[in-house]
């Protein structure tokens, strides 16, 4: 079964890629901020983690410098903030621009 942490600060494009993700008959748990969001994968196992760079606390970049090492985790960075996009990009992640429908998104990464 898969399971996505979903860590993007607006409440109503978390709730959007919730609704997404678990009408594919996966599980979600949600974040607002950094530490909230590396407090769930501290312990917890996921399959996906959806990133923005804009958090209520923090910033997406201090998650990804956290979580980059987990290995069988797909990081998938869902923003408009192109510099977050850079760097996620440098570190080889998946990116994609909130102009995107979520529903394409999910599409192309849950495999």
């Amino acid at each position: 079964m898969k399971r996505a942490l979903i860590v993007i600060g607006d409440r109503q494009n978390r709730e959007i890629v919730k609704k997404v993700i678990e009408n594919s008959g996966s599980e979600t748990d949600l974040a607002h901020s950094a530490r909230e969001a590396l407090e769930y994968i501290s312990s917890t196992n996921y399959t996906h983690i959806i990133l923005d760079g804009n958090l209520e606390i923090g910033h997406g970049s201090d998650v990804i410098d956290r979580i980059s090492q987990k290995d069988k985790t797909k990081v998938v960075v869902y923003s408009n903030e192109l510099g977050f996009i850079a760097f996620a990009t440098e570190r080889r992640l998946r990116t994609f621009e909130l102009t995107e429908p979520f529903a394409l998104v999910w599409k192309k990464v849950a495999k």
